[in-house]
C-alpha cells in the first residue's frame, strides 16, 4: 500500500512538473513575463497586455484581465484598471508610431504593421501560435 502511494505521488509531482512546463510554454506565446518589452519603455505588466494584444485579433478585457490577475481569484481588481492601463501603454507607444485600437463592446487590437515595430524593436519573430489565431485556425479565448 506505501509503494502504491508513493508511485501515485511521483506520478503527480511529474504531471506538476510537465504543467508548469506548458504553462512557461504558453507564457512564451503570448509573450507573457519578457523582458523585452521594457525596451519600448513598458513595465512588466504594460508589457503582458501587449503581448495578449498581439497574440490575438482582438483581445477581450476579461481575457487581458485574466492574464494579469488570474492569480488573484478571491480579490481580482476592477477591470477598469484595464481601460487605465491601455492609456499608459498607448502613451508610451505612441513615438514608435504604434497603436492599440478599441474595439467598442469586444476589446483591444493591434494592426499588424504595429505588431510588426513591435517585434522589430524587441527583436521578436512572429510566434507560432499567433499566425495561427490571426489566420482564424483556433478557437475564441
Amino acid at each position: 500500500m506505501a509503494i502504491d502511494v508513493l508511485s501515485q505521488f511521483r506520478i503527480a509531482q511529474e504531471r506538476a512538473c510537465q504543467a508548469e512546463e506548458r504553462v512557461r510554454q504558453l507564457e512564451a506565446v503570448f509573450g507573457q513575463n519578457d523582458p523585452r518589452y521594457e525596451r519600448l519603455g513598458l513595465t512588466a505588466t504594460e508589457g503582458n497586455i501587449v503581448g495578449v494584444i498581439m497574440a490575438r485579433p482582438i483581445a477581450s478585457v476579461s481575457q487581458i484581465h485574466t492574464v494579469i490577475y488570474g492569480n488573484r481569484v478571491d480579490d481580482p481588481p476592477d477591470e477598469k484598471t484595464i481601460t487605465v492601463f491601455i492609456h499608459k501603454i498607448r502613451h508610451k507607444l505612441e513615438r514608435y508610431g504604434i497603436h492599440i485600437e478599441c474595439v467598442w463592446g469586444r476589446g483591444y487590437r493591434m494592426d499588424e504593421q504595429s505588431k510588426a515595430e513591435i517585434r522589430s524593436i524587441i527583436g521578436a519573430e512572429r510566434p507560432q501560435l499567433e499566425k495561427k489565431v490571426s489566420h482564424g485556425l483556433t478557437a475564441h479565448h
